[in-house]
């Protein structure tokens, strides 16, 4: 066991810098997701603190998705899918993860970001799901 000072600050793995970028990376990536899906006429609901990340509706076509965005250096996706899929299942919602590369994801429907650029309208869309 090795003793450590409690007044110390910790050491981070990543500077404080490469830290902030990764964030705005994420929240640009996020704001992307949430700009294409409110061209598809969906109201979309960002959620902190669940194990996904938006809620979205489309009231013409009484569709509803719920998703998770993530990047390359996530490393639960997994027990993020499956917790989408459960509750995707009870809240009768389409469950879809949009990533930024093409990563395995179980149990749900994955995206990347080339291919979701490329969609086009909402019918699109629901087609990949």
């Amino acid at each position: 066991m090795k003793p450590f000072d409690i007044f110390k600050h910790p050491d981070d793995s990543e500077g404080f810098i490469a830290t902030a970028k990764r964030l705005i990376s994420e929240s640009r990536f996020l704001h992307f997701v949430f700009r294409q899906l409110l061209q598809f006429n969906f109201a979309v609901l960002q959620l902190k603190r669940a194990p996904f990340d938006f809620v979205a509706r489309n009231s013409e076509t009484e569709t509803s998705l719920l998703g998770g965005v993530a990047n390359n250096t996530e490393r639960n996706l997994d027990a993020r899918s499956e917790e989408i899929a459960s509750l995707s299942k009870v809240l009768e919602a389409r469950p879809v993860f949009v990533a930024d590369s093409r990563v395995a994801v179980n149990k749900i429907p994955l995206i990347c970001r080339e291919d979701f650029e490329n969609i086009k309208c909402s019918e699109d869309l629901m087609a990949r799901l």
